[in-house]
């Protein structure tokens, strides 16, 4: 490769000092400068909103039953359920998922029995049984008891068990459907109880409760079986509006619903 070379000038024509230049030191590139790192830009900070919290109201629950003879009767140690939606959406999501087909017509109330009616099908009954293969002796057997009124209490009361036949075949084909329709209900309500509060609270003796709820709409759902009367009475999602100054909500006959239980 190229030797260094090494050249003497002479500086003016008065005989100054000589300098030599040294080529091959003066062919070396500058060093580069280090380039200064850019400032990295800092994101601006986020203010995150304080959630603003929700008014507590500690109020009291009753519960009661108001007796045909006008009697109040608590309702004690019954449980209830307390929640910010309706058993209603709940089937009506079920409803959705399951897909029961068109809804049966609900079966209407069991045809009463009048006391006569009521005495002839019970010993036509009896008779029956006793001569389960003789026709022409229960037939005899029927007139020596009713006499002739036989005859009419027998088209009477053919037409009242066929009414409660019907009946009946629509009590089950509605049962049959509610069941495919509202299959997983328990299952649904659990699911939504993980993004939803839900309560399960029991009355005491007196049919009280002590509640701490916060404000907002609320439902009430429980039912309770009244053995003296053999009948039952529902609430399903009654609205509980809590508010700041509640001190006492109550269920009762008015904001309930009473049916009597099927034998």
């Amino acid at each position: 490769m190229h030797k260094h070379l090494k050249f003497t000038f002479i500086a003016g024509t008065l005989g100054m000092n000589l300098f030599t230049v040294d080529i091959a030191q003066a062919a070396k590139p500058l060093p580069k400068a280090t380039p200064t790192p850019k400032a990295t830009a800092k994101p601006a900070s986020k203010i995150t909103p304080t959630a603003t919290p929700v008014p507590v109201v500690n109020f009291k629950f009753k519960s009661a039953v108001i007796m045909q003879n006008g009697d109040i009767k608590p309702v004690p140690r019954n449980e209830f359920t307390v929640a910010p939606f309706t058993m209603a959406s709940v089937e009506q999501e079920l409803i959705k998922r399951n897909n029961p087909g068109p809804k049966p017509p609900e079966a209407l109330e069991k045809p009463e029995r009048t006391p006569e009616i009521q005495q002839f099908i019970t010993y036509l009954g009896i008779v029956s049984k006793r001569y389960p293969n003789d026709k022409n002796k229960l037939v005899e057997t029927l007139f020596d008891r009713f006499g002739s009124k036989t005859s009419d209490l027998w088209d009477q009361a053919a037409i009242q068990l066929k009414k409660e036949l019907e009946q009946n075949t629509a009590r089950l084909a509605f049962l049959h459907w509610e069941l495919k329709a509202y299959e997983g209900k328990k299952a649904l309500i659990e699911e939504w109880s993980k993004t939803q509060k839900v309560y399960t609270f029991k009355t005491d003796l007196d049919g009280e409760a002590k509640l701490s709820l916060e404000t907002g709409q609320w439902y009430v759902n429980g039912s309770y079986e009244i053995s003296s009367s053999n009948s039952q009475i529902k609430w399903i999602d009654v609205p509980l509006s809590v508010v700041v100054g509640l001190e006492k909500f109550e269920l009762s006959n008015d904001n309930g619903t009473v049916t009597n239980k099927p034998d």
